[in-house]
């Protein structure tokens, strides 16, 4: 997403569960500008959780242009992501597949099923269900490293959202924060009352076999961000 403030933008994208939605309101609450839309869906995606072949590609259409713009995002270790998203992922999910995600080769099937979920042909698929199963518009499973380009500037979520972070915020793209937002404030997903579930975000401990599944799911984030795996 672009956020405008007078006469300097920036982009954010948004990877989702790594606090996107608390930088998001911290830079709107210090007077930036969002744009567009972030719950308009475009290629079966969110705007504000656009990964980096849709950015790029739609952004062309944009009236500003992204590729002159200092860009920023947040990544987060891949296993404690997962586990913020694993009630959400349950529940686009059938009971056999939750089961099915101890297997790491039917876990890989179900990533990949759930990201055509969050990506589709609207002239081929059926605009609410793809798969037969409810539509998923927020690319929440997308391994972190499609979102990153050459030039962002990135972030870890593990070394906190405060004053470091402003600090790094205005040492690298400029944004100087003066109005701090309360931590609390992203315990819940603010777009919610969009979600025709009304899921609540809930933290896990994650079964031993899924967590083994999800590391190698997402080996490449690991090795693009330099985090460690957990040992068996």
């Amino acid at each position: 997403m672009i956020f405008s403030n007078n006469n300097t933008q920036i982009f954010f994208a948004h990877i989702p569960r790594t606090g996107g939605c608390y930088t998001s309101e911290l830079l709107k609450q210090n007077n930036y500008v969002m744009y567009p839309d972030p719950i308009v869906v475009r290629n079966g995606v969110t705007v504000r959780h656009y990964h980096r072949e849709i950015f790029i590609e739609h952004s062309k259409f944009w009236p500003y242009d992204v590729s002159l713009m200092k860009q920023f995002t947040i990544v987060r270790d891949p296993v404690e992501k997962f586990t913020s998203a694993y009630s959400y992922v349950k529940s686009r999910l059938s009971d056999l597949e939750i089961e099915n995600l101890y297997d790491e080769k039917e876990f890989f099937k179900i990533m990949y099923l759930l990201l055509k979920r969050s990506h589709f042909e609207p002239e081929v698929d059926d605009p609410k269900t793809v798969c037969g199963f409810q539509r998923d518009y927020s690319n929440w499973c997308r391994p972190q490293h499609e979102f990153i380009t050459d030039e962002m500037f990135v972030w870890k979520y593990e070394d906190g959202l405060s004053d470091d972070f402003y600090s790094w915020l205005h040492t690298n793209l400029g944004i100087e924060i003066k109005n701090v937002v309360d931590r609390d404030w992203d315990k819940l997903d603010p777009y919610n009352a969009h979600n025709e579930s009304k899921i609540i975000m809930g933290e896990y401990e994650l079964p031993e076999p899924i967590v083994q599944n999800v590391q190698k799911f997402y080996s490449k984030d690991f090795e693009c961000f330099r985090y460690s795996k957990k040992d068996k």
